[in-house]
């Protein structure tokens, strides 16, 4: 345990750190449907049996599975003036494969909820997504420490983002003919933060760490959707762009692990959460 009057945060000696963070993460987004698989026979609206049919089914999604990304960092903590700039990279990347297939009995379809130019049936639809997300800050903060186990940093800054998204889905009909559907679109903007970190100190090397930031960009957004009957020429091929504002929220909360040494010191920090929208 260290002596209540410890100087906990190294206030007065001046740090040339590095940063390495490893992140385990995953995209919830809308708009992911691809093919709505029924699991009973068309019905009717009602029981005089003239309204128009209606499909009863399942909506099947294109999910992203959990993947691994990584913030690579450094910083420079002058003292006693109780300042410190930030540069840090973050790179993640997220992917996932989805499969759905006609029901084996009854009149039930699968409906794809692309366009499709395939000219029976549905067999098969077959979706792949994949995310890149991109993120350098550069960032100021002022270091405060109202006591010995506490310190506040507020920080500004800014940020330039780039993202992009790959989407790819396949529809195959009974006599395997396939409509190939491409969806992409790209954000690269830049913008500005701010925000506050915390660092609190409980007992013998654990703290706890909060950080919450928010910023705005603006930046280029363009999405591009083709349509391929197998491999010929391009049924649709639409693009569009805009240039658009973005939102991006951070927010870090739990338990860290922090160790001073004659020269060095560790931070262990175990919980992240992003939020970036346009």
């Amino acid at each position: 345990e260290p002596a209540w009057d410890a100087d906990l945060f190294r206030k007065d000696v001046q740090c040339l750190g590095a940063h390495v963070s490893f992140l385990y993460w995953t995209v919830d987004t809308p708009g992911l449907d691809y093919a709505v698989q029924m699991q009973n026979p068309a019905g009717r609206d009602n029981a005089d049996g003239l309204s128009p049919s209606y499909i009863q089914g399942n909506i099947q999604n294109a999910g992203y599975n959990m993947d691994p990304g990584v913030r690579l960092a450094l910083s420079y903590y002058r003292a006693p003036r109780n300042w410190e700039v930030w540069g840090q990279y973050t790179r993640l990347t997220a992917r996932c494969s989805n499969h759905a297939g006609k029901p084996s009995e009854g009149p039930v379809f699968l409906t794809g909820t692309w366009p499709q130019v395939t000219p029976l049936p549905l067999s098969g639809a077959h979706s792949y997504i994949h995310m890149n997300y991109n993120v350098f800050d550069l960032l100021v903060d002022r270091n405060f420490h109202p006591n010995d186990h506490l310190r506040l940093r507020m920080l500004g800054g800014a940020m330039v983002a780039w993202i992009d998204q790959n989407w790819f889905v396949k529809y195959t009909d009974s006599s395997n003919n396939n409509t190939n559907i491409q969806n992409f679109w790209r954000f690269i903007g830049a913008g500005l933060q701010a925000g506050i970190m915390v660092d609190w100190f409980w007992t013998t090397d654990i703290y706890v760490t909060a950080v919450f930031s928010s910023g705005a960009l603006m930046g280029s957004y363009v999405n591009n959707s083709k349509v391929q009957f197998n491999t010929q020429t391009p049924v649709q091929d639409s693009h569009y762009s805009k240039i658009l504002p973005a939102m991006t929220m951070r927010a870090m909360f739990g338990p860290s692990w922090q160790i001073n040494f004659t020269n060095w010191f560790w931070i262990i920090f175990f919980f992240n959460i992003f939020f970036f929208f346009f």
